[in-house]
Formats: C-alpha cells, structure tokens, sequence
C-alpha cells in the first residue's frame, strides 16, 4: 500500500510527535518515523501508544532526565579514545537514569495487574553498577577529581594539606610576631603566593620578596 505523505500532512504529524520527545535520541527516533502497512507491526505499535497513555493517564510515566546521547563517547572509548569529564559525568548520570527508567516502567503492570507490553524494552536495559561505581569513585557531580582516584593522588594531596597548614602555622607566627611592621595583620594570596601587608616603612626590615 502506497501512502501520500503529503496528503497526510505526515511532516506536521512528525514534528508535533518529535516535539514531544524528553532527549536528543527520542527526537532523532521521532524524526525518523515513517508509515508502514503490515498489519503485525502496526498492531504492536498501536498497543504500545495505548499503554504509553496508560501510563500517562495513570501518572507513571518514566521521567528521562539525565539521559544524554553518548554514542561519540562509547565510540571514543572502543578505540581507548580520551574521554573529557563532560564525557564520564555524561555517562555517569546515563547509568543512573537508565536504573531508575527500568523501575518506573515496570510500574504500570504492577498498578494495573496487567501484562505490559512496553515493560520489553524497560527489561533490555542494563544497569552498569560497578562502571556507575567507579565514576564515582574518581569524580564528583561537577567533575572534580576526588583523592580516592588513586593511592598517588591522595598521598599528593595529602602531602599539599600538610604543607599548606605548615606555611599556614608560619604566617601565622609571622603575624603575632612583626605586628608593628605591617599596615593589617592579614594574609591575602597575590599570583598564587601568600601575601602580607608590610608598611612602606618597614620593607626592608622584614625578608621576603616585594609583591606590588
């Protein structure tokens, strides 16, 4: 059977359905759309657009938040590419929506005691635990790489904390101590140094380096 696209308005149909897609793949899966004539598959189609209004009407639906189009990534990472950490937290948050997506399309059987045909797709979705664990093993929500990312970088880190609250102990003792000579007994950081205010007067009292 030949169908007239045009006569259909088929694109209108198309950009209202595409328009109502939650994420970039649902979008380019809406767009694609084209109308079919076997009788099995549009049967199927039409039951599943009947239970997705179940669970509309039932107020179930699945929310597709944080679902992000990461096929470039996984490519990148099939050939050993370098992943960014827009790239991990992307997956990150991919891992863990699919988790939830799959609970919440098995709930509308359960709610209506009824064989759900759109639970199929929910069944193919793979939670990966230990690759969500390991993300967030090394980075944060907003991408800040954590000590536990490796034995080396907590024991830098930790060496950094232990220096910085030495220097910090010194400064400190610098200020009880030189109170006079300095205009506030303050510390500031100046192009990644720390900075205490000395009194014209006292400049060449005090060793240090002159920061203007």
């Amino acid at each position: 059977m030949q169908f007239d696209v045009k006569t259909l308005e088929f694109d209108k149909i198309i950009k209202k359905v595409t328009a109502k897609a939650d994420t970039a793949l649902g979008k380019e899966l809406a767009s694609a759309l084209a109308p079919i004539d076997q009788v099995v598959p549009i049967n199927k189609q039409l039951q599943e657009t009947l239970e997705g209004k179940w669970f509309i009407a039932e107020g179930l639906a699945p929310v597709m938040s944080g679902v992000y189009d990461i096929r470039e990534a996984l490519k990148r990472a099939r050939v050993q590419g370098v992943l960014s950490i827009r790239d991990f937290l992307d997956i990150h948050s991919h891992i863990q929506a699919t988790k939830r997506i799959k609970r919440e399309m098995m709930r509308l059987g359960v709610a209506l005691e009824k064989e759900i045909g759109l639970e199929q797709y929910a069944e193919g979705l793979i939670y990966l635990g230990d690759l969500f664990e390991d993300i967030a093993n090394v980075m944060d929500e907003q991408g800040q790489i954590l000590s536990t990312a490796s034995p080396a970088l907590k024991t830098i880190r930790n060496e950094l904390d232990i220096n910085e609250r030495r220097i910090k102990q010194t400064l400190d003792q610098i200020l009880r101590k030189e109170s006079k000579r300095l205009t506030e007994t303050l510390v500031t950081m100046r192009h990644g140094r720390f900075v205490i205010p000395v009194k014209i007067s006292e400049k060449n009292n005090l060793r240090g380096t002159i920061m203007d």
